[in-house]
């Protein structure tokens, strides 16, 4: 989770009370240690309409808000302050550009930012998707139905349940037709053939429709149907795109 996150969460839960004695304290502590120095030596850069690197230097917010390396300060903690990194020059490229701040100042810097509130401590939140996702799977019980009759396998029964609370009836099952084109169009993205269709429909086998199925997933198609979202996902491209353009020769090979 990014600093920038962690931020906007911590300005979510943090009490009402707690948030405005803490913000209030800390702004104290920066216009009387911390602006008069940023005012002297960043703000030709970094107060402008535009200020370089996103980050605004004249409010204490703004430093909490940061840019775009994150927050500038933490407060309470010079040590972990990116502001004071950047003017140290533990961080590239060292603050401010063209020149260096004394000794003195940056420990004043220091001072003042080890004199201010920490953030008071986040309350946690519960994330319904985290926590589903931390925990393991449990196989859940097949529910009862009315319509028993309708459940060929247990995912019917998941589907009818749903259905019967709401008071609802399934949809009548798809003509052989119907099916045929469904199932093309869901596994190579294709119609059936006129002949695949007359196929299909002077077959009355029982598995009839277990043959059309098994012969499209071994179909290369559905292969180049699938592989494509695959692909996407990986960002896959035979050139590095942008003005240059160039080209990825051996990039095949993972399509392939």
């Amino acid at each position: 989770m990014s600093i920038r996150l962690r931020s906007a969460i911590a300005a979510l839960v943090i009490p009402v009370g707690a948030a405005a004695l803490y913000a209030s304290s800390n702004r104290d502590v920066f216009n009387q240690g911390v602006l008069p120095i940023l005012e002297k030596h960043c703000a030709t850069c970094h107060v402008a309409a535009n200020p370089a690197g996103g980050l605004n230097v004249s409010s204490f917010d703004a430093l909490l808000s940061g840019g775009k390396h994150g927050p500038a300060i933490a407060p309470g903690d010079a040590r972990q302050s990116l502001l004071l990194q950047y003017v140290r020059g533990e961080k590239t490229p060292r603050m401010p550009m063209g020149g260096a701040l004394s000794e003195d100042v940056i420990a004043s810097l220091e001072k003042s930012i080890n004199e201010m509130q920490p953030a008071p401590k986040m309350a946690q939140k519960s994330d319904p998707h985290l926590d589903w996702l931390l925990h393991k799977p449990v196989r859940p019980a097949v529910p009862a139905v009315r319509d028993a009759t309708w459940v060929r396998n247990p995912i019917d029964a998941f589907v009818l349940a749903k259905l019967e609370a709401k008071g609802l009836k399934p949809a009548p099952p798809a003509s052989k037709r119907a099916w045929l084109r469904r199932v093309y169009f869901d596994l190579i993205g294709l119609p059936p053939t006129p002949e695949d269709l007359d196929a299909f429909q002077s077959d009355s086998s029982s598995g009839a429709y277990e043959k059309v199925v098994d012969k499209l997933l071994a179909d290369p198609r559905y292969g180049e149907r699938w592989g494509r979202h695959w692909l996407d996902l990986a960002r896959f491209a035979e050139s590095d795109g942008f003005a240059i353009d160039g080209e990825r020769p051996t990039a095949w090979r993972y399509r392939d």
